[in-house]
């Protein structure tokens, strides 16, 4: 559905936040950042259902789970999507415009020691000139602070109402999967009985519910964005909406008009933002 959103939303509006963002800093516009983390978000948090519930099926298809990618495939969903949720949190236009030049500086900083070690030296320098432009266009005139992953997925988790403490520590529980790190094991596997007493299986409900944190934030922080783009919310999911359906793959005996027919009933609800 978020991408859906973003693809009723093209570009900012004149009069829009986000509009107003760019302008005082053109180096990056904020409006092309938020929406490309918004695009990275979405892939993640989609592709595990293409993975369980693909578009097209076959006779005999089987589904395969393993409980560390559909946890890596939500933590990436969250801080991509925390992210536009942490920099939209302010109603400050320029609170949001530093928080954008913090996570730019990061961003570049992460880039240079990627071009130092790889002995790319030429387009390191150049990296190194882009971060003294951005410390020079800094509001306060110093580099921007950095702020931790964990604090943008609790600003993800407060725009979606969810519980912070909760997101920090499936965000905690799911980077301990993609590290391989042993606890994970612990906290997402239980026992059963097997006769050498050595038997576990996955916690089906912590892979339900990180995943539903992940969207929560996604579809809030896409509300967010559309939002400060200068568009109605409920417009945009509107016409996702009708998109998405005539997307889905169709039971036996639907016929595309029909799908068409109860899109635009959906479509005729409009619900506002913060609603969703």
């Amino acid at each position: 559905m978020a991408g859906f959103m973003l693809n009723a939303c093209p570009t900012p509006t004149e009069a829009s936040p986000l509009k107003a963002a760019d302008d005082l800093f053109p180096l990056r516009p904020l409006s092309m950042t938020l929406r490309r983390m918004l695009v990275a978000s979405y892939d993640h948090v989609a592709q595990w259902p293409d993975l369980v519930t693909p578009t097209q099926v076959f006779e005999g298809q089987q589904a395969l789970v393993s409980p560390r990618p559909v946890f890596s495939y939500a933590r990436s969903g969250m801080e991509a999507a925390g992210v536009v949720a942490w920099v939209l949190e302010s109603a400050d236009i320029r609170e949001g415009v530093a928080r954008h030049q913090s996570l730019t500086h990061q961003d570049l900083g992460e880039q240079l020691k990627a071009y130092n070690s790889a002995g790319d030296s030429a387009t390191a320098a150049d990296v190194a000139q882009r971060i003294e432009l951005l410390e020079q266009h800094a509001f306060g005139g110093k580099a921007p602070a950095k702020v931790p992953y964990v604090e943008r997925v609790k600003a993800g988790a407060r725009l979606a109402g969810l519980d912070e403490g909760r997101a920090d520590y499936l965000w905690r529980l799911a980077s301990a999967a993609s590290h391989g790190q042993e606890w994970f094991y612990d906290d997402a596997f239980e026992p059963i009985a097997e006769p050498d007493g050595r038997g576990h299986r996955p916690r089906g409900e912590q892979m339900v519910e990180v995943l539903e944190y992940a969207a929560g934030i996604l579809t809030s922080a896409t509300f967010r964005f559309v939002e400060n783009c200068g568009y109605e919310p409920g417009d945009a999911l509107a016409q996702s909406w009708i998109e998405l359906t005539e997307t889905m793959p169709l039971k036996a005996g639907a016929t595309p008009s029909s799908v068409r027919a109860n899109s635009k009933i959906l479509a005729a609800l409009k619900p506002r933002a913060g609603t969703a």
